[in-house]
């Protein structure tokens, strides 16, 4: 049955720890002025697959904060 390694994978995916320690020193910066160290916390915690530091830089490119279009 496919069911198990699928449900097993999204198991193992939920119980991975995302440390919000590394999104606060985003935050920090982006509220310090700093959009350069911001915009690299939160693309390189993006790539780990962390969605709240995807949603930060969807907000940036939306609204054209620290980035350009």
């Amino acid at each position: 049955m496919r069911v198990v390694p699928v449900a097993g994978a999204l198991a193992i995916a939920l119980a991975t720890p995302i440390s919000a320690d590394n999104l606060d020193e985003g935050v920090d910066a982006y509220e310090a002025g700093d959009c350069k160290t911001a915009v690299a916390v939160f693309g390189r915690e993006a790539a780990k697959g962390n969605v709240t530091a995807l949603y930060n830089l969807g907000y940036f490119y939306r609204f054209g904060e620290c980035v350009q279009h």
